[in-house]
């Protein structure tokens, strides 16, 4: 069995043992690190893909704790993205105060399958005050 086929073997039995969206996601980047490490030893070399719900929470890391991101990329315990990635995820972001209609829009659609009495729930958000001259640098993340 070629290296390709093993990971492809493993992705489908570990996707059938997780039930939990978010465990499916960390097993898959892993399962998608060694892919791409395997076809850069080979001389197919392409890039990492991260799934978009993986680099938020690699950029909510970063956010919370630079020393813990940085040990953990170094010491190759989680395949975590480059800090240029997360830079480029933030730059992509619009930061903007009132509601954000993409979010609204997913709310939405994610809704809309569901019966009336499933769609119950509340929004909350805390309070936020901004000072004069405040600046956002996102690249001395």
């Amino acid at each position: 069995m070629t290296g390709i086929l093993k990971f492809v073997y493993i992705y489908i039995v570990l996707n059938k043992l997780c039930c939990n969206l978010q465990e499916r996601v960390i097993i898959n980047t892993f399962i998608l690190k060694g892919k791409a490490e395997l076809q850069a030893t080979s001389g197919r070399s392409h890039s990492m893909k991260y799934d978009s719900g993986f680099l938020m929470q690699c950029l909510l890391l970063k956010l919370k704790s630079s020393s813990t991101y940085t040990h953990l990329k170094n010491n190759n315990i989680l395949p975590l993205p480059s800090l240029s990635t997360l830079r480029r995820r933030l730059s992509s972001s619009e930061c903007k105060y009132g509601f954000n209609e993409l979010a609204l829009q997913n709310m939405k659609q994610a809704l809309e399958n569901l019966q009336n009495w499933e769609r119950w729930g509340s929004l909350m958000w805390d309070e936020v005050s901004l000072k004069k001259d405040l600046t956002w640098h996102a690249t001395r993340l």
